[in-house]
């Protein structure tokens, strides 16, 4: 079984969430990992490649990640949200990321849910 197209599409932007999807396909194979689960898997490894990518890769990231948040039914939407994005926030929060490298590309609603995150743990993530 493969994974839902959205999320294979946006993993298939870098090479290094490319691989973070491939090998948890192939943990999980022949069943599907939720998609939350696949959605950090894939931010996690956005988060550790973010200083190896160009500003470009970056940007690409960030709109798909807001077209998702955006022009999605609520599960991905939520997948997207407490999956990829929270995925930065908590590597971010840990001192494993600069958060200011994304920050900036970001589109409207997923700088919202950030910041809405940010309230509810008490956390203020540099460059929000």
């Amino acid at each position: 079984m493969a994974m839902p197209p959205w999320i294979r599409s946006l993993a298939d932007l870098t090479p290094p969430m490319k691989d973070a999807a491939d090998a948890l396909d192939l943990a999980w194979s022949p069943d599907l990992p939720p998609v939350t689960v696949a959605a950090s898997t894939v931010g996690r490894a956005f988060g550790g490649a973010l200083s190896d990518l160009t500003s470009n890769d970056i940007a690409a990231v960030c709109r798909a990640v807001e077209m998702l948040m955006t022009n999605s039914d609520e599960s991905i939407r939520d997948a997207i949200a407490t999956g990829f994005l929270e995925a930065l926030l908590a590597q971010s929060s840990e001192g494993m990321i600069d958060f200011r490298k994304v920050a900036w590309a970001l589109g409207r609603a997923s700088r919202e849910y950030c910041l809405g995150w940010d309230k509810f743990t008490g956390v203020e993530t540099e460059g929000l």
